[in-house]
């Protein structure tokens, strides 16, 4: 753009609303991104317990970070946060509210999760018909471990076969 200065509006996703409900790295990145597109982020968690990345400062699992849970920080870049119950009827109730004003909704969450919370594509798209519904998985949607968890990292080095030739032969 050379001297020119962007604006917030010239950014690609600027005046589209996602809705993030997903943990740990991998999807919330994703919404990151989304945000400094200039999309408008509302990432919504658990009233209590919140995305489980909070939990890591306190675990001790970043020593050193003195309090501050950098994970969480760069997470929650660009987003807005609330604190919804989905297993409430008023929780729903609000997420049904921001699912009908949203652009793209975008979880990492299990299909069982995913079934049991009322979010999928099926449920979501009856409130919202062009609601464009994006998914996360460590282990692809189809085939026989679609149902199972995974963090993206683990799950790449596992499944593409690269942690076996890493690992000394025996071990």
């Amino acid at each position: 753009f050379g001297d020119q200065q962007m604006t917030e509006s010239d950014l690609p996703m600027a005046g589209l609303r996602v809705l993030d409900i997903s943990s740990f790295i991998a999807a919330p990145a994703a919404a990151v991104v989304l945000g400094d597109w200039g999309a408008d982020v509302i990432k919504i968690e658990h009233p209590v317990r919140g995305d489980p990345m909070r939990g890591l400062v306190t675990s001790g699992l970043v020593p050193g970070a003195r309090g501050v849970n950098f994970f969480v920080e760069q997470l929650s870049r660009n987003k807005r946060s609330i604190g919804v119950d989905l297993n409430r009827p008023e929780g729903h109730a609000v997420l049904d509210r921001l699912v009908r004003s949203a652009d793209i909704f975008l979880t990492n969450f299990l299909p069982e999760a995913r079934e049991r919370l009322r979010i999928t594509y099926e449920d979501l798209r009856q409130l919202n018909p062009r609601l464009i519904y994006a998914k996360g998985h460590g282990q692809g949607q189809k085939g026989p471990d679609a149902n199972r968890g995974g963090y993206d990292g683990c799950s790449f080095w596992a499944r593409g076969g690269v942690a076996d030739r890493l690992t000394t032969p025996g071990q």
